[in-house]
């Protein structure tokens, strides 16, 4: 890939995915000196490079924390990462059919703690069936936090280890965040300082079997790591 856009690449930060929008793939990166590029390629195209930092004027990337997604109830996709420096949560996004990248500093918006600047630390997803986009991270107290915003509504900001009790995570161990379709879900998933998994769930209201809308925590019985 490197070979192909001539930009430097910094294996240990990519991330690739499919934005339905726009029929194109990309694969986001960050650089040794903090910048971040997207590489993008449409069927029967020529992979397209483009300086993420320098189109939206946001600041420099932690060299740990990088994520990105497309939001297809949003027509965008964007690229979430943690600041160098104030480990602020930042946002990179462009909006379909827009041509101009934007940038938004989510923890001033939001007014939520800083994020740990690990590799696992940070995970964004579309969430299709709650109409919104999120990002789930650590923050620096140790807490497990969850930043979202739905079409034309504000960033809203949860604490999800006050809210459900939850223990709090292994800074160093695993940590991701996803949608799971089949039961209207999203949830959060991680490991603790004793090898435990540990799960936070909520479950939307479009679910006609479950609409609980309230955050719940499941420790994975026998999971280990």
């Amino acid at each position: 890939m490197s070979r192909l856009v001539g930009f430097e690449w910094d294996a240990e930060n990519a991330y690739g995915f499919n934005w339905e929008d726009s029929t194109a793939k990309q694969v986001c990166w960050g650089t040794p000196n903090g910048n971040l590029a997207e590489a993008s390629v449409h069927p029967g195209g020529a992979w397209q490079l483009t300086a993420l930092n320098a189109v939206s004027n946001a600041p420099l990337a932690s060299l740990a924390g990088i994520t990105a997604y497309g939001w297809r109830r949003g027509n965008s996709k964007q690229v979430s990462y943690i600041t160098e420096g104030d480990d602020h949560i930042h946002e990179i996004y462009f909006v379909f059919p827009d041509k101009n990248w934007k940038h938004a500093d989510l923890t001033q918006i939001t007014g939520a703690p800083t994020a740990i600047a690990t590799g696992e630390s940070i995970a964004a997803y579309a969430h299709p069936s709650g109409g919104t986009k999120q990002v789930a991270f650590l923050g620096s107290g140790g807490n497990v936090h969850e930043l979202s915003v739905g079409i034309g509504k504000s960033w809203k900001h949860v604490n999800l280890t006050t809210k459900t009790g939850c223990p709090e995570p292994d800074v160093s161990g695993y940590f991701s965040s996803y949608f799971w379709g089949a039961y209207y879900s999203k949830q959060v998933v991680y490991t603790t300082n004793d090898g435990h998994v540990h799960e936070l769930y909520v479950v939307s209201a479009e679910n006609p079997l479950n609409p609980w809308q309230q955050w719940k925590h499941f420790v994975l019985p026998g999971l280990t790591h």
